[in-house]
């Protein structure tokens, strides 16, 4: 499955990369529905950015980012969203069919005959 770990500045750490790789490919045990998966990371500002392209064999491709203050960080979370965006993806997939549910039989209850008023009107008995 192919990873590609892009870096937009040089301030991003090889050991920083290899982080992003090994956290990259656990999401590949978790869904094997990815075609391929972009881990792109930089600064931003005073903090750093770690953003992922989710490319699915079925479905839209699904993008996240995260900004912190460590480079670790960022990745952990953004991983944590990836693997909530799957988890969404995945239950869209399964429940799909479940959509065209069938309605449930009705059951139509035998009429009795009702008694007319003036049936009713002759069983009481009325002080007279």
């Amino acid at each position: 499955m192919p990873v590609l770990i892009t870096a937009r500045d040089h301030s991003v750490s090889n050991s920083g990369k290899a982080y992003a790789r090994e956290k990259a490919e656990k999401l590949f045990r978790y869904f094997n529905g990815i075609a391929k998966l972009e881990v792109i990371l930089g600064s931003e500002g005073q903090g750093q950015r770690a953003e992922v392209i989710l490319s699915l064999v079925k479905g839209d491709p699904i993008a996240l980012h995260v900004d912190h203050d460590s480079m670790r960080a960022a990745i952990d979370l953004v991983m944590d969203q990836a693997q909530r965006s799957l988890t969404r993806h995945k239950e869209k997939i399964r429940d799909h069919h479940r959509d065209e549910r069938v309605d449930p039989p009705v059951f139509e209850a035998e009429e009795e005959e009702l008694e007319s008023y003036q049936e009713v009107v002759d069983k009481l008995e009325f002080g007279t």
